[in-house]
């Protein structure tokens, strides 16, 4: 007998939002740029994921959503990697969307 195991083992899974968590500024991206990335959500279980990453020396957060089929993605401005990597905590601990 073979047990199936769930396709999101191991992967990184954002903590609930938590009451008064902070809000990033996010932008649209119609065609985003490669990203450099060093940590993510998981995209198996969930219509949105995040990425966590660096493009031309700065760096950034990426959310990506599936709304009918089709990818809809934004973008936390460029900033320092100290300040994203901040940003990034915050998401993952759910005090911040």
């Amino acid at each position: 007998m073979t047990i199936a195991e769930p396709l999101c083992v191991g992967a990184l899974h954002l903590s609930p939002l938590r009451t008064g968590a902070g809000v990033l500024r996010w932008h649209p991206v119609p065609a985003p740029e490669r990203l450099r990335v060093f940590a993510g959500s998981c995209e198996r279980c969930a219509d949105v994921w995040w990425e966590y990453g660096s493009r031309g020396g700065a760096y950034l957060i990426r959310r990506t959503e599936i709304h009918s089929r089709r990818r809809a993605r934004w973008e936390t401005p460029a900033v320092r990697r100290v300040l994203a990597a901040e940003w990034w905590d915050m998401l993952v601990r759910g005090r911040a969307a």
